[in-house]
């Protein structure tokens, strides 16, 4: 039960942190996601994609995906390394 009401209050208290800083903008183009595919997080990624998108549907959404390096630099080819750096 606490986890269900801690989740109420975290998407309450983002909706109105997004719509204060909406309102801000002069000419809001669009919305940038940094999301942790890895982890735990691609729940709560989705559900503000899903909320910018009902909310903002003629603005533009990017996710860019983010992954923990795991293997030495050294090994990793450098177009990979363009796309980890660009990210």
């Amino acid at each position: 039960m606490y986890a269900f009401v801690s989740f109420i209050q975290f998407r309450d208290s983002f909706e109105d942190k997004l719509h204060f800083f909406s309102e801000e903008c002069d000419h809001l183009q669009g919305f940038q996601l940094l999301v942790d595919w890895d982890g735990g997080f691609g729940g709560v990624a989705s559900g503000i994609a899903t909320e910018i998108v009902d909310e903002y549907s003629s603005k533009g959404l990017v996710t860019f995906l983010a992954s923990p390096l795991t293997q030495s630099l050294d090994k990793v080819p450098m177009s990979a390394l363009c796309v980890l750096i660009i990210v």
